[in-house]
Order: structure tokens, then sequence, then C-alpha cells
């Protein structure tokens, strides 16, 4: 029960946050980097500000590298009308930003290479990409403004719990397997 409790905490605390405090361009970042940074630091040992560090440099690298991909698809997919901006949007932000996070993040907690991580990866990136897709299709262009929606729906306020939450299923996929197999004895 503690496990799970571990996993969905930081997700739930990192939305109502995003939720309540409104994060302008540069900063929104932060609030990734800072919840894994702090949750993992408390487990090693060594080097705990260099780990924080990282974690926050990681995220700022893979959202200014996700906003970049979206400038330069942005210019090729803008010429499609509204659907080349929406497919540019959802690939940059919602698709290729969480591989890269998942990439760099692997660096610093060594993802176990199973089924289950890369079920969590892949369900994760699906989930984003097409619930990312679902609301900008329309062209619905208010929820692409990050300051300027605070709505649980936005799929920008969504993108870092469920990645939060992704890779804390993959980081204590261990406990949960032995939770899940005790409960089924």
């Amino acid at each position: 029960m503690i496990t799970i409790i571990k996993i969905i905490l930081l997700p739930v605390i990192c939305a109502l946050i995003l939720f309540f405090i409104k994060f302008n361009f540069y900063t929104y970042p932060i609030p990734l980097g800072v919840f894994l940074g702090i949750t993992y630091v408390i487990s090693y040992k060594k080097n705990r500000f260099l780990n924080l560090f990282l974690n926050v440099l990681f995220s700022f690298i893979v959202y200014f590298t996700g906003y970049l991909i979206l400038l330069l698809l942005g210019m090729f997919l803008n010429q499609l009308s509204n659907l080349g901006t929406v497919l540019a949007f959802v690939i940059a932000g919602f698709f290729v930003s969480p591989i890269l996070l998942f990439f760099a993040y692997n660096f610093l907690f060594t993802f176990p290479k199973t089924k289950f991580s890369f079920m969590v990866k892949t369900i994760s990136v699906l989930f984003l990409a097409i619930y990312s897709f679902v609301i900008f299709k329309d062209g619905n262009t208010e929820y692409i403004k990050i300051a300027d929606k605070n709505s649980f729906l936005n799929p920008y306020l969504l993108w870092q719990p469920v990645m939060l939450l992704a890779i804390q299923l993959i980081l204590h996929q261990k406990e949960l397997k032995a939770l899940f197999k005790t409960k089924n004895r």
C-alpha cells in the first residue's frame, strides 16, 4: 500500500501545483525536474545536489529541445493549414519530448529493460499524443498557450503528471510486482 501511495502521490502533487500556480514559458519545466530530483535525491547517498541539478537540467533540455523541434516542424507543417500546426504540436510536444525525457532520465536512474518498462513508456507516449491530438485537432489554439489555461484538461498541464507517473511505475516495478504477487497468493 505504501508503494502505491509513493508512486501516485508525486504526480498528484505535481498536477495540483501546476493547476494552482501559473508557470511561464521559461519556468514550466522546473516542477518536473524538482519533483523527480527531490524524490530520488533521498535514495542517493552521494552527489545529492548534483543529482537534483541534473534532474532540473534534463527537464529544461528536453523542454527546449521539444520547443526547437516544434519550431522546425511548424515551419514545414504549417503550410498544410491548421492540421499541420496541430501535427507539429502533437509530434514535438507529446511524442518526441516524452521519448527524449525517457532517454535523458535513463542516464540518471537506469531504467530496467523489461516488458513492463516498454509497456509503460509506450502507453504514456501514445496516451499523450492521442489525447493532445484530440484536444488540438479542431485548431483549438487556446490550449496551446501554456500560461492562459489552468485546466486539468490542458495537455500541457497533464504532460508532467503523466510522465512522472510513468517514471515512478518504471522505477518501482519490482516493488509493484512483489506487492501484486503476494496479493495473488
